[in-house]
């Protein structure tokens, strides 16, 4: 086999359960796998994650949450003489700031950066130590990628020269896309992490100032889950929200596709995944404004509207969507999906990791 390159390693913090970025990494993997040397270090995993990519994988531990993360700089420094002239790329902030404290010299080191978007560090504690950190240690790297312009914007401001790689869109899904008339009329539906940045309360509340026909549908589990569950009850609403916990990817799509409307109240996205695959499966959305979501939205690339965080405003757009125009050309005529398909995406890729080769890795 021709290998473009010198060996690539990719540092994630784990790998299991496979959400959006997971997924992401998994899919970008397996292409770039077809001839680049590749290896993957897991920090903190399982059998289940060693085999999932389609390299050799190493899993230094089990897996890590909370404060047992301060394992990671050591569990880092144990295999740091395996990764001297290698090309590493750090996935997330979890892996980039513990990583690049004690990586070699001699690696090119290229942070893959998701996570650090202003408007969800402002809310959550451990993102602000970690954007402090990165601030310091991500001028270690080569080179940093962010996945989104506003990403890009947020780490620049703080003086660290990024660049925008999108992530990678699977295409075509593996559900089809519904005709309108297939798709049930008062059914919503909100996929992510239940947490206070996905901000599901904030729907649970917009879905009990529509009519009763509406229900909502949450994909995905998280610390949250409880709570909102009492917040259902206090609220009445029966059962009129469904809790689905985590869900394959394709049984995800499938409660996407069969849904009227994607509710999406999240404070911050630093990519928005699901807008693009609501927008391949024809699904109009309802967000929460950020700029994430206008870049999504507002620029005509998904059917939908963006609205201030009020439960009001939110129910008030859900009935008022079926006003809105269909979408302006057929899907195989949209330009945006070009720079977003797995073959565009990894063939940057391709050229950010020859670029070691190039510089002898300095």
């Amino acid at each position: 086999m021709n290998r473009l390159s010198p060996r690539v390693v990719f540092v994630v913090s784990h790998l299991t359960p496979t959400l959006g970025l997971e997924r992401v990494v998994l899919n970008l993997l397996d292409h770039l796998s077809r001839d680049l040397d590749l290896r993957v270090i897991v920090i903190g995993g399982t059998a289940a994650d060693a085999d999932l990519a389609p390299c050799p994988v190493e899993v230094l531990g089990a897996p890590l949450r909370g404060m047992a993360r301060l394992a990671t700089p050591l569990r880092l420094f144990r295999v740091r003489r395996n990764l001297r002239r290698a090309c590493v790329v750090y996935v997330g902030a979890w892996a980039a700031v513990p990583g690049l404290l004690v990586a070699p010299k001699s690696s090119r080191r290229i942070v893959w950066e998701h996570s650090l978007i202003s408007e969800n560090v402002r809310r959550t504690r451990s993102l602000r130590l970690l954007k402090t950190a990165a601030r310091l240690v991500y001028r270690r790297a080569s080179r940093i990628i962010a996945v989104s312009n506003p990403l890009r914007d947020d780490l620049r401001q703080v003086g660290l020269p990024a660049i925008t790689v999108p992530n990678p869109l699977q295409y075509p899904l593996p559900v089809q896309a519904l005709e309108p008339e297939g798709r049930e009329a008062f059914r919503l539906c909100a996929v992510g992490s239940l947490t206070s940045v996905k901000n599901q309360a904030l729907l649970v509340r917009a879905l009990s100032q529509l009519p009763s026909a509406y229900t909502l549908d949450l994909v995905g589990d998280g610390p949250k889950r409880q709570a909102l569950i009492v917040l259902c009850k206090e609220l009445g609403l029966g059962q009129r929200v469904r809790f689905h916990g985590h869900q394959s990817h394709a049984a995800t799509l499938e409660i996407m596709a069969k849904s009227a409307v994607l509710l999406h109240a999240a404070t911050g996205e630093t990519f928005g995944l699901v807008f693009a695959e609501a927008a391949l499966l024809g699904v109009p959305v309802v967000a929460v404004r950020n700029r994430l979501s206008e870049e999504w939205v507002e620029t005509g690339r998904v059917r939908g509207v963006t609205v201030r965080a009020e439960p009001s405003d939110i129910a008030g757009a859900v009935t008022r969507l079926e006003t809105l125009p269909g979408p302006a050309s057929k899907l195989d005529e949209v330009t945006w999906l070009k720079e977003y398909r797995l073959d565009a995406v990894a063939a940057r890729w391709r050229s950010e990791l020859a670029a070691w080769s190039e510089d002898g890795g300095k």
